[in-house]
């Protein structure tokens, strides 16, 4: 199995009028104007490999291009960030053939690539401003030799404590067929092997047969090493747990190993995600034959498959209805459970051709049919009527405001060459309600129940989520009219900025739950005062009409001014 490109990373626009409204699953028009970026980079082939988000909503990316490791930011609109490298790019050469294959942001907010040059593993780490760290290995760049034939780098993961565990395949024989096993290697801080870990630092594993090659890697909360890929003859699901010092955890199934079959003619994992409650969520894909499907596993804490998803622990979605080329590339986990997926699916039946495609499962492992129109999944062309020329693969991840970005490659007919494409749909569905009320009384004049100028009053704004989801990137904007002026205001949530324009970020409002702000005002000028409060979130709103509450105030003296606060 070959690692592709789609990257989905770990969720308010107004609707013209006849347009249907905005619904999970579809292009979210904030990003790019229309929910897509495409980018080339050079004359060449440009291929992005991974994606991960920063928490500024900045998205990075690493792939290659002629040779070396390509390092690319985008801003939260898709544009290039150009505060990054040279014009938001960085390319990095270790002297070889480079493929920068996983990115990953330290809690420092420094980024890390792993790949593979021509003589083994390769890893190289950035400020934030996208120069190499003098800090780690060699002016920034890392080399390990292959301890056998050859070696090449597809994951990474950063530790609890800061130490890098990077995953691949090992070339341990070029009989007919070659033989490829499971290799781990971790790194200190400095980018130095870590020689508590194995043999120096590195770790090999026949898994069985002859192409074992990891494509994942998570860390479980205990330390222990969860890796995951292809195994016997790229036939099953091969999934290896290991203890912090390298050795195989012989109480993860059969001595630290278990594979898996779809029953079909071969199978492979591409990604894995540990939930909350320890259970290892695993994809990839399937092959039946003629017809390629998309894949997934979930297994207890004990490496035993759990019946409590799909059928007997296993799930398999045919998407494209027949065709060779549908695949798994990457999965993440929302805060609610529900699994995000992205890959590839086939748009002919031999699979010469893929689109983007994103599915959403429930927890129990049902496709989610209040994603992408009914149908749980949804799909994207990039260069629609250019035939099969056009997705090639795919992989997933998710904002914290349930928005979900997909990057990944596609075939440009006009340049003849292989471009980056970028994708953001919109995630979570969330009824945000906002109602208000007043402390007509002057607070500095408890015993009168008139409100006149001089006096202050109290405005309290509740934002609460009707569900069904949570509502991220919630928030509130007040224009303060010249008629009152801000004494202070606060949220039971996040935060609140401003005097005159008062911005509370309320940041995610859980399903069912309600925040507060309050206002202290002080009356300027008397008259009547009308508040028009709006509220919103970065999510899919199917009630719209109640998003907004009406406050009214009546002071002595007679002043013409207003109140708003609009999202």
């Amino acid at each position: 199995m070959n690692k592709s490109t789609l990257l989905i990373l770990g969720l308010l626009a107004s609707s013209l009028p006849l347009q249907a409204p905005a619904a999970p699953g579809d292009l979210d028009t904030s990003f790019s104007g229309d929910g897509l970026v495409t980018l080339d980079v050079s004359a060449g082939d440009d291929i992005p490999e991974d994606v991960v988000l920063q928490g500024d909503g900045k998205i990075v990316t690493a792939g290659y291009q002629s040779g070396d490791f390509l390092v690319i930011r985008f801003n939260p609109d898709g544009s290039l960030d150009t505060d990054f490298g040279t014009g938001g790019k960085v390319a990095t050469d270790f002297g070889g053939n480079d493929s920068a294959q996983e990115i990953a942001l330290q809690v420092d907010g420094k980024i890390v690539v792993a790949g593979a040059t021509d003589v083994g593993f390769a890893l190289a780490r950035y400020h934030t401003d996208g120069s190499l760290d003098s800090g780690f290995g060699t002016g920034g760049k890392v080399t390990t030799p292959s301890p056998d034939l050859g070696s090449f780098a597809y994951a990474m993961a950063i530790q609890s404590d800061g130490k890098i565990v990077v995953v691949g395949q090992e070339t341990v024989s070029f009989t007919d067929p070659p033989k490829d096993d499971f290799v781990l290697a971790r790194y200190q801080t400095d980018g130095s092997l870590d020689t508590s870990f194995g043999t120096d630092g590195i770790v090999i594993t026949d898994i069985g047969g002859d192409y074992d090659q990891a494509y994942a890697v998570a860390v479980q909360s205990d330390g222990k090493i969860v890796v995951t890929g292809a195994g016997n003859n790229s036939s099953t699901f091969a999934t290896a747990r290991y203890n912090s010092n390298g050795t195989l955890d012989i109480s993860f199934g059969t001595g630290g190993l278990v594979t898996t079959d779809f029953g079909g003619a071969g199978a492979g994992a591409a990604d894995l995600k540990i939930q909350a409650d320890g259970k290892i969520v695993v994809a990839g894909y399937t092959n039946g034959g003629s017809d390629t499907d998309f894949a997934l596993v979930r297994y207890n804490t004990n490496g035993s498959l759990d019946a409590a998803f799909g059928t007997g622990g296993k799930i398999i979605t045919d998407i494209s209805d027949g065709g060779a080329g549908d695949n798994i590339n990457s999965i993440d986990l929302q805060e609610d459970g529900k699994i995000v997926a992205g890959g590839g699916a086939a748009t002919d039946l031999l699979g010469f051709s893929q689109d983007f495609c994103v599915a959403r499962y429930n927890v129990d492992g049902t496709l989610d049919t209040s994603f992408g129109g009914g149908a749980g999944f949804v799909t994207t062309d990039f260069q629609v009527g250019e035939g099969t020329d056009d997705i090639r693969a795919g992989i997933a991840g998710i904002q914290a405001n349930g928005k979900i970005i997909a990057a990944g490659t596609f075939w440009d007919a006009t340049a003849m060459d292989i471009n980056y494409a970028i994708a953001k749909y919109l995630g979570n569905t969330a009824d945000l309600a906002v109602s208000s009320s007043s402390d007509s009384a002057a607070l500095n004049s408890p015993s009168s129940s008139a409100l006149g100028v001089g006096d202050s009053t109290t405005f309290s704004i509740l934002v609460h989520n009707n569900g069904p989801e949570d509502a991220g990137g919630a928030d509130l904007r007040y224009d303060l009219p010249t008629s009152l002026s801000l004494v202070s205001a606060s949220a039971t949530q996040g935060s609140c900025a401003g005097t005159t324009t008062i911005f509370c970020d309320l940041g995610t409002i859980a399903n069912g739950e309600t925040a507060t702000v309050t206002l202290v005002v002080h009356v300027n000028e008397g008259g009547t005062i009308s508040n028009s409060l709006v509220g919103s979130a970065q999510v899919v709103d199917p009630v719209e009409g109640n998003n907004t509450s009406t406050l009214t105030l009546t002071t002595i003296e007679a002043a013409s001014g207003g109140c708003q606060l609009l999202k």
